[in-house]
Parts: structure tokens; C-alpha cells; sequence
């Protein structure tokens, strides 16, 4: 449930608009934090989030004492992470902070519905997705697509990336997301206006292409999934349930035909990644058993696995980050595996429930607006993602899933709503008009 206040306008609100827009440019665009790396990046993303909540304070304090559970349930994550540094050791203090930043987006989102301001959570909502939608051109038409793989350990590099707004891998996995979404709304026909229909289109073919010329195998997997997923969107759950069913004794039956056939392709790929990846992936297939790269990966998430299993309870602490002690390790390649490994089944488990709540909040913006489109292609590839990467160790994916999607919905809504009462407001006065006419006729 969603509730509103009021607030107040003038130079003000212009002010929260900029700062808002601002931190989260930074968060997400490669040639902004390109001019910030290091340590002045912390304090401006520090400042901008000091100035924002300042600003809404402001301008209507009311809105921090939201009753819905799924702001509170982020509010008491984010006095967990809080707990965090206060009484964590080693780098858990830092750990922390990385995590308490993602969900900037999430608080940003719920200010301007509480507030009832939607055209300012437009305004907002446009910079961002104008922002994203630049990066995805300037890394899709890249020279070096290998460029988009994050080398944390050579800033040079990753200078040099940033300075020509060459995105990450975490962008690439957000342009999956995104892409999916639009293609979806698109699909189901909840977009009324004609240019706005072709416009995001082809800012989900956009993403969709960055997504392709990438060196992120998973990322092209999830990206494939989804595209089925919005194939099938229009068709009946017994269509759906026949066709995976179908595909999955398709893989089973023949799963050596498969994993001869991605080797082969393989060789026809010029991105090295994505070639060595497929190689690998296919003679896994074939031969039923982890190799390569593939199994580089998968061994990483038997490590966070273990460390699981032998400290369940509570985990090992939030102060190992891609390290540990002499018996337990966390590699940070598994967002699901590595939380359980640091903080255990219970931090899990309460995980998984905000994951319903986010859910939930997407499904009631939908059905407040009478949206038929199904996001379930947009669900399934965030949960792959959520367990193959560590998708909330950045700050792209979650300000994509938590504020710029949501933001979405409320836009394409907002329109729709619009062209459907000015449809009715036209129909009824045409009604009116005949009966008018109807009335004249009758007395003539």
C-alpha cells in the first residue's frame, strides 16, 4: 500500500531534484566517476546524499515515517548494516558503507510517491534513463569490447574505461534488465502512445545489443531467457508450463547434439570471452561435468558454499571481502552465496523476504495502473543474476532495480492513464453530443 503527503514546492524542490539527479548519475555513468575515483568519489556521493536528506526534511519530514513494511524493512537492513560498522572489524566498515549505498535509489523512489510528486520522480526518472542509454551506446560501439569486463586492480585501465564511458560488467547486466522491461511493456500493449512505443523500443534493442557485444556470458544468457520469456508473455500459463517442459527434454534428450554445436560455435565468435566461455560451456554440456572457465566459476560458489555450511548460523562476518581465515573463504561471485557465507541462514533468509516485498511493490504499481504486462521474464533473470553475481557490490543494479524500473512503471502508467481518460472524456462528450442532437431531432 502506498500512501501520500504533501510537500513543499519552490526553489526547494528544484534543489532536491538536482541533487537527486545528480548522486544518481554518479552512481551509474562510467565518465562521471571517471572524474571522481578514489576517495573524492566517496565524500561527493556522501554530500549529495547529506544534501538530499536534508532537503526533504525540509520539505516534508512526514515522509521518513512511511507505514509500509517494506520500507521498514529496509530501514532495519539498513540499521543492521549500521550495527555493521559500529562493531565490525577488519574492512567491515567499508563493506558496509558499499552496501548501505545501493539502496539510495530505493529511499529516492518512495519520497517522491509518498509526496505525491510524480512529475518530479519523471524529471528524475528521464535524466537517469537518458544517462544509461548514452552509456550503452558509447560501450556497444566501443572498439574493445573486453573493455566492459571491471579490472579492479589496474586504475590506469579503468581510467582510461571510465574517461571514454565504457561501461562495466555491471552495466551490462542492468542493459539485460532494462532491455527486458521495455520489450516487455512494449509486447503487451500498456504503452498507448505511438512515438513513445518506438522510442523505447529501440532503447531495448539498444540494451539488448550492448548486452550481445559483450564479453559477460552469463549476462547473454540472461538476456536470451528473457527474450523468450517476452515471446511467450501474451500466451496462456499451459502454453508456457508445455513449453518449458518441451525445452527442458529437448536439453535432456539431446544434450550431446548441444554441447557439440556451442563448441563449433565457438570458433565462429571473435570475442574472446564470450568464444572461450561458450567452448567451455558446451563441453560441459556434452560431457556433463564442469570444465574451463565454467568450472573456475562454479568452484568459487563451492567456496562460498562451504563457508556456509560451517558457520550457518550467523555467518563469518561481514569483514571478509573476496578473502578469509585459514579454514573459510568468501569470492564474492555469488550475491545469494556469499551473504549466506557472511551473515549466515537468518540475514538470508530476511534477504529473500525483501526480494518478495520488491516483488509485491512492482506487482501493486501494476495493478494501480491496470498494466497487463507480465514481468516474470524480468524476475527470473534477477534471480540467475542474484545467485551468479555479486549484484549488490555495486551501485548500477541496484539503482536500476530499485529506482529507475519502479520509476519506469510509474511513467508509462502515468501516460496511460492519461490517454485512457482523455479516450473517455472524448467519448463522452461525442455521447453527449448525439444525444443533444437526438433531443433536437425528436422535438423538430
Amino acid at each position: 500500500m502506498i500512501y501520500y503527503g504533501e510537500r513543499k514546492g519552490g526553489a526547494l524542490s528544484k534543489v532536491n531534484i538536482l541533487v537527486t539527479a545528480l548522486a544518481l548519475l554518479f552512481m551509474t555513468i562510467p565518465y562521471l566517476q571517471s572524474k571522481t575515483l578514489g576517495r573524492s568519489y566517496t565524500l561527493i556521493m556522501m554530500s549529495l546524499m547529506g544534501v538530499w536528506l536534508l532537503t526533504t526534511l525540509m520539505c516534508n519530514r512526514e515522509w521518513i515515517k512511511i507505514k509500509n513494511n517494506g520500507f521498514f524493512s529496509v530501514v532495519l537492513l539498513m540499521v543492521f548494516y549500521v550495527l555493521v560498522v559500529v562493531i565490525g572489524a577488519g574492512n567491515a566498515r567499508a563493506h558496509a558503507v558499499l552496501l548501505m549505498a545501493p539502496y539510495f535509489g530505493y529511499f529516492v523512489f518512495y519520497y517522491y510517491i509518498f509526496t505525491n510528486q510524480r512529475k518530479d520522480l519523471a524529471i528524475v526518472t528521464i535524466i537517469l534513463f537518458i544517462g544509461l542509454m548514452i552509456t550503452f551506446y558509447t560501450s556497444a560501439i566501443a572498439d574493445d569490447h573486453y573493455a566492459y569486463r571491471e579490472i579492479r586492480d589496474i586504475d590506469e585501465i579503468m581510467q582510461t574505461n571510465y574517461s571514454a564511458n565504457i561501461g562495466t560488467t555491471h552495466h551490462v547486466y542492468s542493459a539485460a534488465l532494462i532491455g527486458c522491461v521495455l520489450c516487455s511493456f512494449v509486447q503487451s500493449g500498456d504503452i498507448k502512445d505511438r512515438k513513445t512505443r518506438i522510442i523505447l523500443l529501440a532503447c531495448g534493442i539498444l540494451s539488448y545489443y550492448m548486452v550481445f557485444v559483450s564479453s559477460s556470458g552469463i549476462a547473454v544468457v540472461c538476456a536470451a531467457i528473457s527474450i523468450v520469456g517476452i515471446l511467450l508473455q501474451k500466451q496462456s500459463l499451459a502454453v508456457k508450463l508445455v513449453a518449458i517442459i518441451f525445452l527442458l527434454g529437448c536439453f535432456f534428450i539431446l544434450r550431446d547434439s548441444i554441447g557439440s554445436t556451442l563448441q563449433h560455435l565457438s570458433s565462429s565468435i571473435d570475442n574472446k570471452y564470450i568464444s572461450a566461455k561458450l567452448y567451455d560451456l558446451g563441453d560441459s554440456i556434452g560431457t556433463g561435468n564442469a570444465t574451463g572457465e565454467f568450472a573456475a566459476r562454479t568452484d568459487l560458489w563451492k567456496e562460498d558454499w562451504r563457508t556456509f555450511v560451517g558457520s550457518y548460523g550467523f555467518g563469518i562476518g561481514s569483514y571478509y571481502v573476496g578473502a578469509g581465515n585459514s579454514t573459510f573463504v568468501v569470492r564474492d561471485h555469488s550475491q545469494l552465496l556469499s551473504d549466506a557465507a557472511r551473515y549466515g541462514i537468518v540475514f538470508t533468509g530476511y534477504m529473500v523476504y525483501l526480494f518478495g516485498r520488491y516483488m509485491k511493490m512492482l506487482k501493486e504499481l501494476m495493478l494501480s495502473y491496470e498494466m497487463k504486462c507480465d514481468l516474470g521474464s524480468y524476475f527470473l533473470i534477477f534471480v540467475i543474476m542474484y545467485f551468479c553475481q555479486p549484484t549488490f557490490l555495486n551501485l548500477v543494479i541496484p539503482t536500476v532495480c530499485l529506482f529507475l524500473i519502479p520509476g519506469l512503471i510509474v511513467m508509462i502508467g502515468e501516460q496511460k492513464k492519461r490517454i485512457l481518460e482523455k479516450e473517455k472524456e472524448e467519448l463522452e462528450w461525442q455521447k453527449a453530443e448525439s444525444e443533444t442532437r437526438y433531443g433536437t431531432s425528436s422535438m423538430a
